[in-house]
Protein backbone atom coordinates (compact mmCIF):
# COMPACT_ATOMS: atom_id res chain seq x y z
CA UNK A 1 0.00 0.00 0.00
CA UNK A 2 1.56 3.31 -0.97
CA UNK A 3 1.71 5.74 1.74
CA UNK A 4 -0.57 4.00 3.84
CA UNK A 5 -1.34 4.76 7.59
CA UNK A 6 -1.20 2.03 10.37
CA UNK A 7 -2.43 2.59 13.83
CA UNK A 8 -3.38 0.58 17.10
CA UNK A 9 -7.37 0.43 16.62
CA UNK A 10 -7.81 2.43 19.64
CA UNK A 11 -5.87 5.67 18.77
CA UNK A 12 -7.88 5.66 15.33
CA UNK A 13 -10.46 5.68 17.08
CA UNK A 14 -9.38 8.46 19.34
CA UNK A 15 -8.47 10.58 16.73
CA UNK A 16 -11.83 10.29 14.98
CA UNK A 17 -13.65 11.14 18.11
CA UNK A 18 -11.43 14.11 18.90
CA UNK A 19 -11.66 15.10 15.43
CA UNK A 20 -15.28 15.43 15.92
CA UNK A 21 -16.44 13.50 13.08
CA UNK A 22 -19.57 12.01 15.18
CA UNK A 23 -19.67 8.39 15.62
CA UNK A 24 -17.43 6.03 14.20
CA UNK A 25 -18.96 3.67 11.12
CA UNK A 26 -19.81 0.33 12.48
CA UNK A 27 -17.52 -1.66 11.01
CA UNK A 28 -15.14 0.57 12.83
CA UNK A 29 -16.39 0.29 16.29
CA UNK A 30 -16.23 2.78 19.29
CA UNK A 31 -14.39 2.19 22.36
CA UNK A 32 -16.30 2.51 25.49
CA UNK A 33 -13.49 3.02 28.45
CA UNK A 34 -14.37 5.45 30.73
CA UNK A 35 -11.40 7.92 31.73
CA UNK A 36 -10.84 10.15 34.19
CA UNK A 37 -9.31 13.58 33.11
CA UNK A 38 -5.81 13.07 33.97
CA UNK A 39 -6.12 9.69 32.10
CA UNK A 40 -7.72 11.27 29.53
CA UNK A 41 -5.03 13.55 28.92
CA UNK A 42 -2.18 10.83 29.20
CA UNK A 43 -3.86 9.03 26.21
CA UNK A 44 -4.45 12.39 24.22
CA UNK A 45 -0.10 12.97 24.48
CA UNK A 46 -0.19 9.04 23.57
CA UNK A 47 -2.29 9.24 20.81
CA UNK A 48 -0.52 12.31 19.03
CA UNK A 49 2.67 10.50 19.71
CA UNK A 50 1.39 7.66 17.42
CA UNK A 51 0.15 9.78 15.14
CA UNK A 52 3.23 11.12 14.31
CA UNK A 53 5.11 7.98 13.90
CA UNK A 54 2.53 6.89 11.61
CA UNK A 55 3.18 9.92 9.34
CA UNK A 56 -0.34 11.05 10.27
CA UNK A 57 0.37 14.35 12.73
CA UNK A 58 2.84 17.03 12.89
CA UNK A 59 3.54 18.04 16.85
CA UNK A 60 0.67 15.96 17.88
CA UNK A 61 -1.58 17.71 15.46
CA UNK A 62 -3.06 15.66 12.79
CA UNK A 63 -2.35 16.33 9.39
CA UNK A 64 -4.54 17.97 6.84
CA UNK A 65 -4.22 15.00 4.43
CA UNK A 66 -5.10 12.41 7.23
CA UNK A 67 -8.28 14.80 8.82
CA UNK A 68 -9.78 14.28 5.05
CA UNK A 69 -9.36 10.99 4.96
CA UNK A 70 -11.26 10.74 8.29
CA UNK A 71 -14.08 13.11 6.61
CA UNK A 72 -14.33 10.98 3.60
CA UNK A 73 -14.91 7.90 5.99
CA UNK A 74 -17.05 10.17 8.13
CA UNK A 75 -19.85 11.24 5.37
CA UNK A 76 -19.11 9.52 2.24
CA UNK A 77 -21.29 10.14 -1.56
CA UNK A 78 -20.81 6.00 -1.46
CA UNK A 79 -19.33 3.01 0.29
CA UNK A 80 -18.78 -0.30 0.30
CA UNK A 81 -17.87 -2.15 3.52
CA UNK A 82 -17.83 -5.84 4.93
CA UNK A 83 -17.47 -7.20 8.29
CA UNK A 84 -15.07 -10.40 8.25
CA UNK A 85 -14.32 -13.45 10.14
CA UNK A 86 -11.43 -15.88 8.79
CA UNK A 87 -10.88 -18.79 11.31
CA UNK A 88 -12.65 -17.57 14.29
CA UNK A 89 -10.71 -13.99 13.60
CA UNK A 90 -12.80 -10.94 13.47
CA UNK A 91 -11.58 -7.76 11.42
CA UNK A 92 -13.79 -5.25 8.67
CA UNK A 93 -13.17 -3.19 5.84
CA UNK A 94 -14.48 -0.05 4.66
CA UNK A 95 -14.13 1.69 1.66
CA UNK A 96 -15.64 5.13 0.92
CA UNK A 97 -15.70 7.78 -1.54
CA UNK A 98 -16.56 11.94 -2.19
CA UNK A 99 -16.79 12.88 -5.87
CA UNK A 100 -13.17 11.43 -7.37
CA UNK A 101 -11.45 10.72 -3.93
CA UNK A 102 -11.48 7.47 -2.10
CA UNK A 103 -9.77 5.74 1.37
CA UNK A 104 -9.88 2.24 1.90
CA UNK A 105 -10.03 1.37 5.73
CA UNK A 106 -9.03 -2.28 7.01
CA UNK A 107 -8.40 -3.31 10.54
CA UNK A 108 -8.61 -6.53 12.71
CA UNK A 109 -8.99 -6.31 16.72
CA UNK A 110 -5.41 -4.57 17.63
CA UNK A 111 -4.90 -2.55 14.02
CA UNK A 112 -6.57 -0.24 11.15
CA UNK A 113 -5.04 -0.05 7.76
CA UNK A 114 -5.99 3.52 5.97
CA UNK A 115 -4.62 4.27 2.44
CA UNK A 116 -6.51 5.95 -0.79
CA UNK A 117 -8.43 3.60 -3.13
CA UNK A 118 -9.85 3.58 -6.47
CA UNK A 119 -13.26 5.77 -6.35
CA UNK A 120 -14.55 4.07 -9.69
CA UNK A 121 -14.40 0.53 -7.90
CA UNK A 122 -15.87 0.49 -4.52
CA UNK A 123 -16.84 -3.03 -4.51
CA UNK A 124 -14.19 -4.24 -6.43
CA UNK A 125 -11.69 -3.05 -3.41
CA UNK A 126 -13.67 -4.16 -0.58
CA UNK A 127 -14.18 -7.81 -2.26
CA UNK A 128 -10.53 -7.93 -2.57
CA UNK A 129 -10.14 -7.60 1.01
CA UNK A 130 -11.83 -10.92 1.74
CA UNK A 131 -9.19 -13.86 2.34
CA UNK A 132 -8.82 -15.81 -0.58
CA UNK A 133 -11.32 -18.50 -1.16
CA UNK A 134 -11.83 -21.34 -4.15
CA UNK A 135 -15.76 -20.64 -5.52
CA UNK A 136 -18.08 -23.34 -4.81
CA UNK A 137 -19.13 -25.63 -7.59
CA UNK A 138 -22.68 -25.09 -7.19
CA UNK A 139 -25.24 -23.84 -9.26
CA UNK A 140 -28.13 -21.08 -8.04
CA UNK A 141 -30.75 -22.33 -5.66
CA UNK A 142 -33.33 -20.09 -5.11
CA UNK A 143 -36.45 -20.52 -2.72
CA UNK A 144 -38.85 -18.60 -0.69
CA UNK A 145 -37.26 -17.66 2.70
CA UNK A 146 -40.31 -19.46 4.06
CA UNK A 147 -39.27 -22.66 3.17
CA UNK A 148 -35.78 -22.11 4.51
CA UNK A 149 -37.17 -21.34 7.60
CA UNK A 150 -40.11 -24.12 7.60
CA UNK A 151 -38.13 -26.91 9.43
CA UNK A 152 -35.10 -27.53 11.61
CA UNK A 153 -31.85 -27.00 9.99
CA UNK A 154 -30.47 -29.62 8.02
CA UNK A 155 -26.84 -31.01 8.67
CA UNK A 156 -24.68 -32.22 5.56
CA UNK A 157 -24.99 -35.56 6.96
CA UNK A 158 -28.90 -35.30 6.16
CA UNK A 159 -28.14 -33.70 2.30
CA UNK A 160 -25.98 -36.85 1.51
CA UNK A 161 -28.29 -39.20 2.95
CA UNK A 162 -31.12 -37.93 1.17
CA UNK A 163 -28.94 -38.03 -2.17
CA UNK A 164 -28.27 -41.34 -1.62
CA UNK A 165 -31.86 -42.82 -0.70
CA UNK A 166 -33.80 -40.83 -3.12
CA UNK A 167 -32.03 -41.27 -5.91
CA UNK A 168 -33.51 -37.95 -7.26
CA UNK A 169 -32.62 -34.04 -7.00
CA UNK A 170 -33.10 -33.28 -3.66
CA UNK A 171 -35.58 -30.52 -2.34
CA UNK A 172 -33.32 -27.00 -2.84
CA UNK A 173 -34.67 -26.00 0.72
CA UNK A 174 -33.09 -28.93 1.76
CA UNK A 175 -30.10 -28.42 -0.40
CA UNK A 176 -29.41 -24.91 0.82
CA UNK A 177 -29.96 -25.90 4.57
CA UNK A 178 -26.99 -28.77 4.29
CA UNK A 179 -25.06 -25.87 3.03
CA UNK A 180 -25.74 -23.55 5.74
CA UNK A 181 -24.91 -26.03 8.13
CA UNK A 182 -21.75 -27.45 6.57
CA UNK A 183 -18.21 -26.91 8.27
CA UNK A 184 -17.05 -23.57 7.51
CA UNK A 185 -13.63 -21.77 7.66
CA UNK A 186 -15.00 -18.03 7.72
CA UNK A 187 -18.12 -15.92 6.96
CA UNK A 188 -18.09 -12.24 5.93
CA UNK A 189 -20.96 -9.91 5.48
CA UNK A 190 -20.70 -7.20 2.90
CA UNK A 191 -23.30 -4.15 1.95
CA UNK A 192 -23.06 -1.17 -0.03
CA UNK A 193 -24.79 2.51 0.75
CA UNK A 194 -24.92 5.73 -1.22
CA UNK A 195 -26.65 9.44 -0.15
CA UNK A 196 -29.45 10.40 -2.42
CA UNK A 197 -30.21 14.00 -3.70
CA UNK A 198 -31.28 14.77 -0.08
CA UNK A 199 -28.48 13.60 1.57
CA UNK A 200 -30.07 10.60 3.29
CA UNK A 201 -27.91 7.48 3.24
CA UNK A 202 -29.68 4.49 2.23
CA UNK A 203 -28.05 1.29 2.34
CA UNK A 204 -28.36 -1.30 0.25
CA UNK A 205 -29.24 -5.47 0.61
CA UNK A 206 -26.39 -7.37 2.94
CA UNK A 207 -24.81 -10.04 1.03
CA UNK A 208 -23.70 -13.10 2.91
CA UNK A 209 -20.53 -14.90 1.98
CA UNK A 210 -19.56 -18.32 3.38
CA UNK A 211 -16.10 -20.12 3.08
CA UNK A 212 -17.10 -23.83 3.31
CA UNK A 213 -14.14 -26.21 4.24
CA UNK A 214 -14.60 -28.75 1.42
CA UNK A 215 -16.92 -26.54 -1.25
CA UNK A 216 -15.83 -23.30 -0.68
CA UNK A 217 -16.96 -20.11 -0.66
CA UNK A 218 -21.35 -19.70 -1.79
CA UNK A 219 -22.73 -16.05 -1.53
CA UNK A 220 -26.33 -15.98 -0.39
CA UNK A 221 -28.87 -12.98 -0.09
CA UNK A 222 -33.05 -12.38 0.07
CA UNK A 223 -34.40 -10.61 -2.85
CA UNK A 224 -38.22 -9.05 -2.47
CA UNK A 225 -40.11 -9.10 -5.81
CA UNK A 226 -42.26 -6.56 -6.84
CA UNK A 227 -45.67 -8.77 -5.86
CA UNK A 228 -44.39 -12.24 -3.97
CA UNK A 229 -42.42 -13.07 -0.81
CA UNK A 230 -38.85 -12.74 -0.25
CA UNK A 231 -37.04 -15.06 -1.87
CA UNK A 232 -32.87 -16.35 -0.49
CA UNK A 233 -30.85 -16.57 -3.28
CA UNK A 234 -27.65 -18.98 -2.28
CA UNK A 235 -25.29 -19.08 -5.56
CA UNK A 236 -21.18 -19.90 -6.44
CA UNK A 237 -19.41 -16.85 -4.45
CA UNK A 238 -16.93 -16.31 -7.31
CA UNK A 239 -15.94 -12.62 -7.87
CA UNK A 240 -18.21 -11.87 -10.76
CA UNK A 241 -21.26 -13.10 -8.48
CA UNK A 242 -20.10 -10.43 -5.45
CA UNK A 243 -19.49 -7.72 -7.41
CA UNK A 244 -22.74 -7.73 -9.23
CA UNK A 245 -24.60 -8.85 -5.93
CA UNK A 246 -23.43 -6.10 -4.12
CA UNK A 247 -24.10 -3.45 -7.25
CA UNK A 248 -27.53 -4.95 -7.46
CA UNK A 249 -28.31 -4.12 -4.18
Amino acid sequence: MVNAIVLPRYAFVKAWESGGYGKPHPVIGTDDLWLDGSARKLLQREVGGLLEKAGAAVDGVPTPEFRRKLAVLARPERECYAWISHHGEPGAALVAAIGGEAVRLVRDEKSVILDAARADDLPGTVVDALPDARAADIGEIVIPVSQYSARGPATSEDYELTMETRQQRPDPAARVRALMNAPRSGMHQLAAAARDRSGQRRRGRTVTVIDLVEAGRILSYVGQPPNGEPMLHCVSGTRRALLSTLAAG
